[in-house]
């Protein structure tokens, strides 16, 4: 893969490709910057890979609710701005400097990330598909919600730690529960969902985001 430096402040990003044509485009949310080289990207795929960091993360879920934690700052609810700047000045921005015109776009969010990326494919035709790890899918009312929502994506991947479920924090000991629901939703209206558990917690590694990634790219 050829790592393209791309500038998008306030956040910082980079795309990987191959010599190929890309007609596809995998965008990365990331909590924190992660190497991505050795991550399964071919020339067959005709695809590229943005990594977005550096997001205000507390403002990614879509609505205010309060800390995890006493102390710590609540959550600010502002997706609904990050959207309009993802779909409106980031990616056209990082298109142009990589001079790349992909015909398809998908979301992988992570965590916080995950939950923001689910909820985006329901607000915007601009994603056709959409993979969760760990999508905090516990967060206040974020099920009720997706009742009554219209996702607009083809496809949906989830996938969860094994024992995520044994987190100290009871809101954050809900995802398994929560992310089953989910699932439930997502098939009752009809999305092409694929659901995986991995083991271990919630934490992100090159394994769960190359499952994520060949999941999305391998589409029949």
């Amino acid at each position: 893969m050829e790592r393209v430096p791309i500038s998008c402040p306030p956040l910082e990003a980079e795309l990987w490709r191959t010599a190929a044509p890309v007609r596809r485009l995998a965008v990365l949310l990331l909590p924190v910057p992660m190497d991505l080289s050795h991550l399964p990207l071919y020339k067959r795929d005709e695809a590229a890979l943005l990594a977005l960091w550096h997001m205000n993360w507390n403002a990614l879920p879509p609505w205010p609710a309060p800390p995890l934690r006493e102390g710590d700052a609540p959550f600010a609810g502002g997706a609904a701005d990050f959207l309009s700047a993802l779909t409106g000045r980031v990616l056209p921005a990082a298109c142009g400097a990589a001079r790349i015109a992909p015909t398809e776009t998908a979301l992988i969010g992570i965590s916080l990330s995950g939950l923001f990326a689910l909820w985006a494919t329901c607000e915007t035709d601009a994603f056709t598909a959409c993979a969760a790890l760990s999508g905090s899918f516990w967060y206040d009312r974020f099920t009720r919600w997706l009742r009554t929502a219209s996702p607009r994506a083809r496809r949906y991947y989830l996938a969860l730690g094994r024992k995520e479920k044994m987190a100290g924090n009871p809101r954050l000991a809900a995802i398994e529960t929560a992310t089953d629901e989910v699932a439930a939703i997502l098939a009752a209206k009809g999305a092409n969902l694929t659901r995986e558990t991995f083991p271990g917690g919630h934490r992100t590694t090159p394994d769960r985001l190359s499952r994520a990634l060949r999941w999305l790219l391998d589409e029949k």
